[in-house]
C-alpha cells in the first residue's frame, strides 16, 4: 500500500511526461500499480476465511481508493484526447455513392 502511494506521488510530482518513451513509462508504471492491486485484492480474498470481517473490509476499501487514486493519477498525467470529426480525403467516395 505505501509503495503504491508513494510511486503514485513521485509520478504525481514529475508532472506530466514529455516524449513518447516517458509516456509508455508512465503507462507501464500506472500499470505495474494497477497488477499489485489486483494481486492485492487476490492475496485478500484467499485470506478472508483467516481474516476477520473488518480486515477483509478494510483491505476492500484500501484497494478500491488505491485504484481510485491511479485513475486520478492516468487522468491529471495521461488525458486522452478529445474526439472530433475529420474530413475525408479521397476523391473515389462521391462518385461510388452517386452509382448506387
Amino acid at each position: 500500500h505505501d509503495a503504491i502511494a508513494a510511486a503514485l506521488e513521485e509520478h504525481v510530482g514529475r508532472g506530466a511526461p514529455e516524449g513518447k518513451e516517458a509516456v509508455a513509462a508512465l503507462k507501464d508504471a500506472l500499470d505495474g500499480m494497477r497488477r499489485r492491486i489486483l494481486n492485492l485484492e487476490k492475496v485478500a480474498a484467499n485470506a478472508s476465511y483467516f481474516l476477520s470481517a473488518y480486515d477483509t473490509r478494510v483491505t476492500r476499501e484500501l484497494a478500491k481508493k488505491l485504484k481510485a487514486q491511479v485513475d486520478a493519477a492516468q487522468k491529471k498525467l495521461l488525458p486522452r484526447k478529445d474526439f472530433s470529426f475529420s474530413r475525408r480525403r479521397g476523391t473515389g467516395s462521391k462518385s461510388a455513392h452517386a452509382d448506387a
